[in-house]
């Protein structure tokens, strides 16, 4: 009788134990959600406040280029046409190119953020072999 109570101690704290270390898992994967969520929306929240700076620095750099270019040819309707042709062909451009340029950049991001990165992934390729 003495040694089946051990042994149901024993599960019995096995059970506690495994309890615990479940608990364990689920604050630290909460941890980690907290970590990786918090640097996600702070590189949002920078990216959106950039943007907008820099929408707001580009609209009057295109306005002074567009008077710029108005005086130059005597005629500001086609300063401004210059300047719009030039917004078009950017536009081009980047529809052109936004996969190498905006998509995997992201994705690379939110890859190395959410799913980790191995340890000797930075490393050069001649470390890598020692």
């Amino acid at each position: 009788m003495f040694s089946s109570d051990n042994h149901i101690n024993a599960i019995a704290q096995l059970l506690a134990d495994f309890h615990r270390h479940l608990e364990l898992r689920a604050e630290c994967f909460k941890v980690d959600a907290v970590s990786k969520l918090s640097k996600l929306l702070t590189v949002l929240a920078l990216s959106v406040i950039l943007f907008m700076l820099g929408s707001l620095a580009l609209w009057f750099i295109s306005m002074m280029a567009a008077a710029a270019l108005g005086e130059w040819l005597n005629s500001p309707t086609a300063g401004y046409a210059m300047v719009v042709g030039f917004y078009l062909l950017l536009g081009c451009v980047l529809y052109a190119r936004r996969k190498e340029w905006i998509e995997n950049p992201v994705t690379d991001f939110l890859a190395k953020l959410f799913l980790g990165e191995p340890e000797d992934a930075d490393k050069p390729e001649s470390d890598k072999q020692r």
